[in-house]
C-alpha cells in the first residue's frame, strides 16, 4: 500500500514518529463527550504514550498487513486532522474494514468523505486481493454515515449486535466500497 495519498484538501501520510506530537494534540483537543461516544480510544487521560504506542502499533501492522492506517493532514498547514485507515483484514473474502475520525474542529468540511474515496481508489488500485470495503457505523451516528454515503459507499443494512464500541456490544449499520463503485 502506498504511505501517500492525495485527498484534495487533505494528505493521507502513513503514520510515523514524527507525527506523535501532532496526534497528542488532535486527541487532546477532540476529547469531548460527544466524540469520544463514538472514539473510545480517546477519553481524558490520553497520554503521549498513547500516541507513541498507537503509531508503533501502525508500523508493526502496515508490515504484515494487517492494518494501513493514514494521518488525515491539512495540505495547506499539515495541521492533523483526523485519522483514516484499513483493518482487520479478511483475506479470504478480500475485504477490509475502512474506518475514520476527525477532530471536531475539522468536521462538517467533507474531508472524512475525499478522504474515504481516495484511500478506495488506492486500495483497489494497490492490494490485489482486494475486492471489497466495508464500513462500520453505530445507528445514531448520523455524520458518519453520511460521510459513507458522500464516499460513494452502498447502505447495505442493520448488523445487530456487531460492533463492540468500549464495552458495549452495539448494532452496526454496515455500508461498503467495491470495485465498480471506484470506477
Amino acid at each position: 500500500m502506498r504511505p501517500e495519498i492525495l485527498a484534495g484538501p487533505v494528505v493521507l501520510r502513513k503514520y510515523e514518529p514524527g507525527f506523535i506530537p501532532l496526534l497528542f494534540e488532535a486527541a487532546r483537543a477532540s476529547c469531548s463527550p460527544l466524540f469520544t461516544r463514538y472514539a473510545r480510544w480517546c477519553h481524558p487521560d490520553y497520554a503521549v504514550a498513547d500516541s507513541e504506542q498507537f503509531i508503533a502499533q501502525c508500523e508493526r501492522d502496515w508490515q504484515d498487513g494487517t492494518a494501513f492506517n493514514f494521518a488525515l493532514l491539512d495540505a495547506r498547514t499539515s495541521e492533523l486532522c483526523g485519522g483514516i485507515g484499513l483493518n482487520q483484514p479478511n483475506r479470504v473474502h478480500g475485504f477490509y474494514n475502512l474506518g475514520y475520525w476527525v477532530r471536531p474542529s475539522r468536521q462538517g468540511q467533507g474531508l472524512a468523505s475525499q478522504a474515504t474515496r481516495q484511500l478506495a481508489l488506492a486500495a483497489f488500485a494497490d492490494l490485489a486481493e482486494l475486492n471489497r470495503l466495508e464500513i462500520l457505523v453505530v445507528p445514531d451516528n448520523l455524520a458518519s454515515q453520511r460521510t459513507a454515503l458522500a464516499a460513494g459507499a452502498t447502505r447495505e443494512g442493520l448488523l445487530r449486535q456487531r460492533l463492540l464500541v468500549g464495552i458495549d456490544l452495539q448494532d452496526a449499520i454496515l455500508f461498503s466500497l467495491i470495485r465498480a463503485d471506484i470506477a
